[in-house]
């Protein structure tokens, strides 16, 4: 699921992976440029665990059976 703000300035994003395995996931919003992007990731036994912020041209790790919100601030 993914969610924008009126202003277009932000999006957030909901990832689950549901696989036994970790899978890589790079972001891109056409026609945009990405300021900055945080995100929060929840495993059984760990829930809401900040990953902090994160460069916008690094990949984010979504780890096995997780559910990941990523916050996208665009210029």
């Amino acid at each position: 699921s993914a969610f924008a703000n009126p202003s277009g300035t932000r999006i957030t994003v909901v990832i689950v992976n549901p696989l036994s395995s970790a899978a890589n996931v790079d972001l891109t919003v056409k026609n945009k440029t990405i300021k900055s992007i945080t995100a929060v990731q929840s495993v059984e036994g760990s829930f809401y665990k900040d990953l902090g912020s994160i460069p916008a041209d690094n990949h984010i790790i979504l780890k096995p059976s997780s559910v990941t919100t990523i916050v996208i601030e665009l210029q």
